[in-house]
């Protein structure tokens, strides 16, 4: 369970009452090219990955990262937050991204199931709200969506503990842990806007299944937060995806 990565280390992960923008810099830190990272915790999870492909890729790499605090949002929720700290935090963010834009933004966010809500109202909110993002952020950068990561009803290192003989026993089923309905407004919103959705949901789960172990590693350390060491395993697929819609350093 603390396997989170650096960034949760060194304090460029902010903490749910952190209202100040706090801003780190990795990567290729003196590449003129730039990627930022700008979501919550599932941001902050999928950073190992994205610190790799990034220096690998010759950009240098900015984080925007809260726990609690979703770059991606209805626009009911963008407005008002449970979390407070997060409303002025979020649009300090927006204003520090349109005032020196990257040349991508990466966002990333825990967006997973909602179960009893209805899919097609779901669908239709996060589409404008997404769309509604997007019409904030500077035109001039390319905007990457990750597809989020799996969820579990319970987190699989419990399951795990007690299931030493048996990891497969702790694995989720497809259709429980993905939300289509978000995955699909995310894909609405950026083919409206120009942007691209970046989907790595395969190599978490195979057709039926998501398991909780994959090769010899571990893949989460609670319910939906993926490990720094899992997270680093996907950083040449991660690089991979994203060099298709970079222009290179040179």
């Amino acid at each position: 369970t603390g396997d989170t990565g650096l960034i949760y280390r060194n304090g460029c992960q902010q903490r749910k009452t952190e209202a100040a923008l706090l801003t780190c810099t990795f990567g290729a830190e003196d590449s003129p090219r730039t990627i930022a990272l700008f979501g919550d915790s599932h941001a902050g999870r999928w950073f190992p990955a994205l610190d790799s492909a990034a220096e690998n890729l010759d950009y240098r790499l900015d984080t925007f990262t809260k726990s609690g605090c979703r770059s991606e949002e209805t626009s009911a929720a963008w407005a008002s937050s449970a979390n407070t700290s997060c409303l002025d935090w979020r649009d300090d963010a927006v204003a520090r991204l349109v005032g020196d834009p990257p040349d991508v933004i990466v966002l990333a966010n825990h967006l997973g199931p909602k179960p009893g809500v209805h899919q097609g109202k779901l669908e239709a909110d996060w589409t404008e709200g997404i769309s509604a993002l997007l019409d904030r952020l500077p035109s001039s950068s390319q905007v990457i969506m990750l597809a989020d990561t799996p969820e579990f009803a319970s987190s699989p290192v419990l399951c795990l503990a007690s299931h030493l003989g048996d990891a497969g026993a702790c694995a989720v089923s497809r259709d429980a842990a993905l939300n289509p309905a978000i995955r699909n407004a995310q894909l609405s919103a950026a083919a409206s806007h120009g942007d691209a959705v970046i989907d790595l949901t395969d190599y978490f789960c195979n057709a039926t299944d998501c398991p909780a172990i994959i090769g010899s590693t571990l893949v989460y350390s609670d319910e939906h937060h993926v490990t720094a060491t899992f997270s680093r395993t996907l950083a040449p697929v991660l690089q991979d995806a994203l060099a298709r819609y970079l222009e290179p350093v040179g």
